[in-house]
């Protein structure tokens, strides 16, 4: 290159700001071809190129992986003079520019025409095994030194690049962004700016002809304006959509905070819907979709709504629930031979229910049912478990087996007849039963109500009714057993004022302190027909004296 090309070429590179000077083992147009140059340096593709600054070459990932470089420990084939002299690849990496590729634990791997070309430098100085050792050591140390003062300088180009890069991208994304913005102008135009406002941050620019490069020109917004404006009709469906079933949820969630507070409006042990079936309701349903998905329904709005739901309402649902039941019963009837036998029938009607016999589980928690608790147990429908808008059904329902056995044989101990007996007779006489030999410390006494619960297999035949004497223990013991039953939107009434209570906590309070009563007992607060207060009738006796 002549002196005058020379000069013209240093200038130019002079002009450009904070570029890193030439190197001295390049010249001017190869320090320009490496620094912009795009394609490989051994096979011209420009195709998975990366630029490795140290080495000051352009590999792409064929040549990469096939020819142009190598690991350290493939060297000896081909580099035997220089590999005597560094004898491990952390000492070759400080003479010979490397690249570390981020494989498994990553490795160093080395231009093979440098490693070729520093072999050749040691054979021309006759270098061999290590010897001359003075030789070698001062070859050794140029080229250390040389390696330091090129990373130096790969660091300044990366530096360099990055900063011309970073400007570039920069410049890319001003672009966008007023292409961007002259579309939101133009939606805006078209009434959509409100819309626009409930986007995400990156839902528009995420459309395939927003952020680009080129200006937005009339033409241009032509060709996209009908797909753009399609894309904020079908978000806006979207966002509706996701309100109104939002609100939709946020209701029904306010119905099961209000609901305990409405059903103290109404006879103490009324049988209303569950909230599942309240959903369902005409009256309710207006209400909570009349009113703008995007405001909140107040606890008093709520509330006044089911106060308008006619009585009517919920005597049909009874009527049609009822008559669920004993659909329900009558299959059960007609696969079962033992429950017929224990009701009596095998057509069963309203007054088959009411029986002493007639014992319902729930398949979640097992509890013993009876009609028409049955009808407002929460587990049979969806609220207790979140599923607001799911009714009361005969799905997790089940009827007899050994609690039918059970309750019948309870009632021949007492000298009735089972096909006959009810479960409010039952209440009214208030038999207890024990199992003899149960316990060795005493004998664990039990309701009516409660056997069931402690049934074991094989000792239902055992079951025997306490004396009169041991009844009236039993009954006085249970009367001062401290109550542990906990419960959350239920219904229970306070024995002693009739005031009445959907917690537990607020119950067991209002008796402590304003009633005085401590410990609260059974006999304190009249439990509703959602509360599971049976499996606590039971208390220990003495033991029976040994003759």
């Amino acid at each position: 290159m002549s002196r005058s090309v020379a000069v013209i070429w240093r200038n130019s590179l002079a002009s450009v700001p904070y570029l890193p000077p030439v190197p001295d083992d390049m010249n001017e147009p190869q320090y320009i071809n490496f620094f912009w140059g795009k394609q490989c340096s051994y096979c011209d593709s420009k195709k998975d190129v990366t630029q490795f600054w140290i080495a000051r070459v352009r590999y792409c990932k064929k040549c990469r992986d096939k020819c142009a470089i190598y690991h350290d420990p493939d060297m000896h084939d081909f580099n035997g003079r220089l590999r005597r002299i560094v004898s491990y690849e952390g000492a070759l990496a400080k003479v010979v520019p490397s690249v570390h590729i981020q494989v498994w634990c990553g490795y160093d791997l080395f231009p093979v025409d440098l490693v070729k070309r520093y072999s050749k430098e040691l054979e021309r100085l006759g270098v061999a095994d290590g010897k001359p050792e003075t030789v070698a050591k001062q070859w050794t140390s140029n080229k250390r030194a040389q390696l330091i003062a090129a990373h130096e300088h790969a660091r300044l180009c990366e530096e360099w690049f990055q900063r011309q890069e970073d400007v570039r991208k920069a410049e890319i994304e001003r672009k966008r962004d007023c292409r961007e913005q002259a579309i939101v102008q133009r939606l805006t135009d078209l009434g959509w700016g409100d819309e626009i406002s409930y986007l995400h941050q990156d839902a528009l620019g995420k459309q395939p002809s927003v952020r680009l490069v080129q200006p937005l020109s009339k033409t241009g917004w032509l060709e996209i304006k009908d797909n753009l404006t399609a894309f904020m009709e079908r978000s806006r469906e979207k966002r509706l959509a996701k309100q109104r079933a939002h609100a939709i949820q946020s209701r029904h969630h306010l119905l099961a905070r209000v609901y305990p507070e409405f059903r103290r409006t109404k006879p103490f042990r009324a049988i209303l819907p569950s909230i599942g079936d309240i959903t369902k309701i005409e009256t309710f349903q207006h209400a909570i979709l009349d009113l703008p998905f995007d405001q909140e329904m107040s606890d008093r709005a709520l509330l006044d709504v089911l106060k308008t739901i006619p009585q009517a309402v919920f005597d049909d649902w009874q009527t049609r629930t009822t008559q669920k039941v004993l659909d329900f019963v009558r299959q059960r009837l007609k696969a079962d031979q033992s429950a017929r036998d224990d009701l009596g029938t095998d057509t069963p009607t309203l007054n088959t229910l009411k029986l002493a016999t007639a014992i319902f589980w729930d398949g979640t928690g097992g509890h013993d049912l009876r009609f028409p608790t049955v009808l407002v147990w929460p587990e049979l429908s969806g609220a207790l478990y979140g599923h607001m808008d799911t009714p009361w059904s005969t799905r997790e329902l089940r009827f007899g087996g050994i609690g039918s056995t059970l309750a019948r044989r309870m009632v021949e101990l007492v000298g009735r007849n089972p096909h006959e007996m009810t479960s409010e007779e039952m209440d009214e006489l208030d038999p207890w039963y024990h199992f003899p030999g149960e316990h060795d410390s005493g004998r664990m006494a039990y309701s009516w109500r409660c056997v069931p619960f402690n049934y074991r297999a094989g000792r239902e035949d055992r079951l025997t009714l306490l004396d009169p004497e041991d009844t009236a223990t039993a009954r006085a013991r249970f009367a001062s057993k401290a109550c542990t039953l906990k419960f959350r939107g239920r219904d229970a009434l306070c024995a002693h004022c009739k005031e009445r209570f959907s917690e537990s906590e607020a119950l067991y309070g209002h008796l402590r302190g304003t009633h005085a009563v401590d410990p609260v007992t059974l006999t304190d607060f009249v439990p509703g027909l959602d509360i599971d207060y049976a499996s606590t009738m039971c208390v220990v006796l003495p033991s029976e004296a040994t003759p």
